[in-house]
């Protein structure tokens, strides 16, 4: 294996009036494959996937997408997936209640590990901006 051959995870966050979402993007230059990942919880435990540390919706608001069972997963050059995705009507006040919830609870370490390809833990921190700290 190429030392130069190496994958770049980039944790995304959008933070809108009419969406919330968190995800991770391979932008290096080989395949990224997570082998493990966990989130913290609100209540301090860790969860395998980001879906299950979110606090539950109200009934009619439903995720747009969520992503479970990541560990395995391949992203290849440039892919991405997104963890979690809440979007809705700004103007309805139950939509802007949950997203409201989901802000609050995204904390600065919910995601905690990923080990890609070589099993070399990277420790991320969820940024308030597009960004990531290695």
């Amino acid at each position: 294996e190429h030392a130069s051959i190496r994958p770049v995870a980039h944790v995304f966050l959008g933070d809108f009036r009419d969406k919330i979402f968190v995800g991770i993007k391979n932008v290096g230059v080989g395949p990224l494959l997570i082998r493990q990942i966990s989130f913290d919880s609100t209540d301090g435990s860790k969860k395998p996937s980001l879906i299950e540390a979110m606090p539950k919706l109200s009934a009619g608001i439903n995720w747009k997408t969520y992503s479970t069972n990541l560990v395995g997963h391949f992203l290849g050059i440039n892919d991405g997936i997104e963890f979690v995705h809440l979007s809705g009507n700004e103007s309805e006040a139950l939509f802007s209640e949950n997203r409201k919830k989901i802000r609050n609870s995204i904390s600065p370490r919910m995601l905690q590990t990923i080990h890609c390809r070589k099993l070399v833990p990277m420790v991320l921190n969820l940024c308030s901006a597009n960004e990531l700290i290695l």
